[in-house]
């Protein structure tokens, strides 16, 4: 599956009212031009079509030295109300993360110093995607239903796939399978 989400391809974020807002957003605060360098890639619920009006803007970006992307942040860092930034280290990557609100969007800019097709927020979208696009409408809705009672994306769909363990590496576990092992999965 060949799936963009750059933010110099807008037109990749989807076209329902909530994604086209997201569209805009991220071009009204040049987003693009401010983390070019970066790969930057729309991710989370929102070009899924399983956001809640609550639902932030994921943008992962890759950022081989951190404080040259700290530094980057900075650019956007006097648009944001709640401007925050913190750095930690997630499954053994080092990571940074800058958060704030624009307008009607809570975003998130996430950073490792891993590529972004190897990052696991990025690997997450693709699965989804698929598991999305092999079952359709009820997933979705039944995602977004769990979502609403209060369970996160990724546990989310490891509830409706009855994945034991961790659901964040159970679901990366599913990227090796085909769509014909997917839809058995499913169907059981």
């Amino acid at each position: 599956m060949n799936l963009r989400f750059s933010l110099d391809e807008p037109e990749s974020f989807g076209s329902l009212p909530r994604q086209l807002e997201a569209a805009r957003t991220v071009a009204k605060l040049g987003l693009a031009q401010i983390f070019k360098e970066f790969t930057p890639v729309l991710a989370g619920t929102i070009p899924l079509a399983i956001d809640l009006p609550e639902s932030d803007l994921d943008i992962l970006c890759f950022a081989p030295d951190l404080r040259i992307f700290a530094a980057h942040c900075q650019k956007l860092a006097p648009k944001l109300t709640d401007y925050r930034e913190r750095q930690m280290v997630l499954r053994g990557i080092p990571s940074f993360v800058e958060s704030g609100r624009f307008e009607n969007f809570e975003l998130e800019i996430f950073a490792q110093p891993v590529p972004v097709p190897e990052q696991w927020g990025y690997r997450h979208l693709l699965i989804e995607a698929r598991l999305l696009k092999l079952v359709g409408e009820p997933l979705r809705l039944r995602i977004i239903e769990l979502k609403q009672a209060g369970l996160k994306t990724e546990p989310a769909f490891a509830h409706c796939l009855q994945l034991p363990g961790d659901p964040y590496a159970a679901l990366l576990e599913l990227e090796t399978l085909d769509d014909e092992q997917l839809r058995e999965l499913i169907e059981h």
